[in-house]
């Protein structure tokens, strides 16, 4: 990814914004740890990476990639309204100003982004 490439600020600001709301951008990373102390056994985690475009090699990366980047631009209004608008104190407008960039990006062909997937399974003890 480009340096300052705007949907990597856009994640970044984003997590600081939880930190302001009082909520810890990182459970993903402790999230086996709280399993185990609650109980559970058989924890295992997969990481994957999803393609943010239809950029990625083979059709099913390629669709998975369409819909991701889809479901990031219908959803980025109401994502970081909360955690940039209301978490960082941004004003609308400026708010706006910067997801014209981020759209931009999304939409920008050149750049191979993905997004970590996170998926942890566990089992509760009979």
């Amino acid at each position: 990814m480009p340096e300052n490439y705007p949907v990597q600020q856009m994640f970044a600001l984003g997590r600081a914004g939880l930190v302001n709301l009082g909520f810890n951008s990182n459970n993903v990373l402790t999230f086996d740890d709280n399993l185990r102390a609650a109980g559970f056994v058989n924890i295992t985690r997969h990481v994957m990476k999803i393609p943010c475009g239809p950029w990625a090699k083979g059709q099913d990366l390629k669709m998975v990639g369409l819909f991701w980047r889809k479901i990031m631009l219908d959803g980025l209004d109401g994502i970081t309204g909360i955690t940039i608008g209301k978490g960082l104190g941004w004003s609308k407008e400026a708010l706006e100003v910067f997801l014209l960039d981020v759209r931009k990006a999304l939409m920008d062909k050149s750049v191979h982004a993905y997004c970590p997937l996170h998926i942890v399974t566990a089992q509760k003890p009979v």
